[in-house]
């Protein structure tokens, strides 16, 4: 962020207005893409919990996990080149 001006409040330079802009647009653009991912994987759980609860009832929650870790493990993973500190940073 740059200051300009004679006054103590800071303002962006053209630069900065524009790599915001582009962030604030990719940031929205992330989010949409998102909610179109989501959809599937929410129509999916009412299918998986009715599975689960008729072949392992009381272990729905734990059941859903072991599922959905393993392969989701498996994947950071290979996004990381197998690097498991990489893989478990926020």
């Amino acid at each position: 962020m740059l200051l300009s001006g004679t006054g103590s409040s800071p303002c962006l330079g053209p630069t900065e207005e524009v790599i915001d802009r582009d962030e604030t647009r990719d940031q929205a653009q992330g989010a949409a893409e998102l909610r179109l991912v989501a959809r599937p994987l929410s129509a999916a759980v009412p299918v998986l919990v009715g599975w689960l609860l008729a072949a392992r009832p009381g272990r729905v929650h734990h059941e859903a996990l072991v599922l959905l870790e393993r392969p989701l493990l498996l994947h950071v993973l290979a996004l990381t080149g197998g690097n498991q500190r990489r893989a478990a940073r926020p």
